[in-house]
């Protein structure tokens, strides 16, 4: 009896230690597991962020692309004025100074051009509680960003102005015009910040930077004194 108590006691010390030495050796590849299944989680995140910015800057690029068409760019009058031409900050903004919205303008493109600027050609965007929004018409403005996969901290916008003489065959003696014309090339530059909605204010950030340049540039002056 007495021996196979002692067995029976040798098997149970022996079955403690296994499963002692088993959570030394599985401790090390559960923390293993779990920093990667947390850097997983991570990458995800990152990248479902990284997409949400490229979204909104896409969008706008496209968008700001199309600011300053005009129908009747190719046969208007010389010296006539482009209706859709304007480009409008919400702050004056020179040099490094930027704003967080901007409107602009182009004809409607499914109407026929009529040469006035109506309500339905006004068009924008703008940073409001974390999401940026887009304007579809004066005041009409929707969500394009979403705010359940991310939250918008920084929305800037500024624009750098390029002026480019352009060839005149009269001699220009008045000066309070420019003369020879100029060719007002225009590059908007995005600033664009956010992080996951249900990160604190603490959390990471990530961040977009790119530069779109307006294809209908706006001339200023003539050859005409």
């Amino acid at each position: 009896m007495n021996r196979s108590a002692a067995l029976s006691g040798l098997s149970s010390l022996e079955i403690l230690l296994g499963l002692s030495l088993g959570a030394l050796l599985l401790t090390p590849l559960i923390q293993t597991a779990t920093l990667q299944w947390t850097g997983q989680r991570q990458w995800a995140s990152d990248l479902k962020l990284q997409q949400s910015l490229s979204t909104v800057t896409d969008s706008l690029a496209r968008e700001l692309r199309r600011a300053g068409s005009w129908g009747w760019a190719d046969r208007a009058a010389p010296g006539s004025l482009n209706p859709y031409s304007g480009l409008q900050l919400s702050e004056i903004t020179t040099g490094a100074n930027a704003a967080d919205s901007l409107v602009y303008a182009y004809a409607h493109p499914k109407r026929t051009e009529d040469g006035v600027l109506s309500d339905d050609e006004r068009w924008g965007w703008r940073l409001r509680n974390g999401v940026v929004e887009a304007q579809l018409g004066l005041g009409n403005w929707q969500a394009v960003s979403d705010p359940q996969r991310v939250r918008i901290t920084r929305f800037k916008l500024s624009v750098q102005t390029e002026s480019v003489p352009l060839p005149c065959a009269l001699t220009c003696s008045n000066t309070s015009s420019p003369c020879p014309p100029v060719q007002m090339m225009r590059t908007v530059w995005i600033d664009l910040a956010g992080q996951a909605p249900q990160a604190a204010s603490t959390g990471p950030q990530r961040t977009l930077k790119t530069a779109v340049q307006l294809r209908n540039h706006t001339v200023v002056g003539s050859c005409r004194d």
